[in-house]
C-alpha cells in the first residue's frame, strides 16, 4: 500500500487518509464467505461499522428485519422507520439535521450537508451516513465500511445523518 500511494494524486491521497477499508473496520468481514458472495450491501456494511457488531450478524438483521434479499440493496423506507424506532443492536441512532448554515449577503441560507463538511465538523464520534442510493458509516471524521469512493465524493449530498451512541 505504501508503494501504490507514490503513484497516486494529491486527491486520491487524501480520501486513502479519510478511509478504513470494511476488511480492517468490520468484525469478522474478511472470514465472511457471505461477504465475498454479496453485492448492494451497502446497509450491512454500514450497521456492522456503527454497531461493531460482525457481518454476519449485521447481514442477518438486514434479512429479518429489513426484508433484504441475497444481492439486493435494502428497503430506505424500511431502514428509515427502523431508524426512527431509535435502537438497532443496543445502540441508538439520534437523527441530526443534515443541513448547513451559510450567510450570503447578509441573510442566513440553509444547505444540505455534504459529506466533506461531515468529515470536518464533525470530527469526532460515529455517524450513520445516507445519502442518494447509499449508506455508509463515518468514525471520527473518517469514511469505514463503505466504498473508497465514499471518501473521494466530499461534495455529495447528505440525505439523512444518524449519531451512534
Amino acid at each position: 500500500m505504501e508503494g501504490l500511494r507514490r503513484y497516486l494524486s494529491p486527491k486520491a491521497k487524501k480520501a486513502y487518509s479519510n478511509y478504513i477499508s470494511a476488511s480492517d473496520a468490520i468484525k469478522g468481514y474478511k472470514e465472511s464467505e457471505a461477504a465475498s458472495m454479496e453485492d448492494n450491501d451497502c446497509v450491512v456494511r454500514a450497521l456492522a461499522a456503527t454497531t461493531e457488531v460482525s457481518y454476519e450478524e449485521s447481514l442477518e438483521y438486514c434479512k429479518t428485519k429489513l426484508g433484504r434479499k441475497f444481492r439486493r440493496g435494502v428497503n430506505t423506507g424500511k431502514l428509515l422507520d427502523t431508524l426512527r424506532e431509535g435502537t438497532v443492536f443496543n445502540k441508538r441512532f439520534l437523527e441530526l439535521p443534515g443541513a448547513t448554515f451559510y450567510k450570503v449577503e447578509g441573510i442566513k441560507v440553509q444547505r444540505q450537508m455534504t459529506v466533506g463538511t461531515l468529515l470536518k465538523k464533525h470530527n469526532v464520534g460515529t455517524y450513520f451516513v445516507l445519502i442518494a442510493h447509499h449508506a455508509f458509516a463515518v468514525k471520527d471524521g473518517k469514511v469505514v465500511g463503505g466504498n473508497l469512493q465514499d471518501a473521494y465524493r466530499l461534495r455529495a449530498r447528505i440525505v439523512r445523518l444518524y449519531s451512534v451512541r
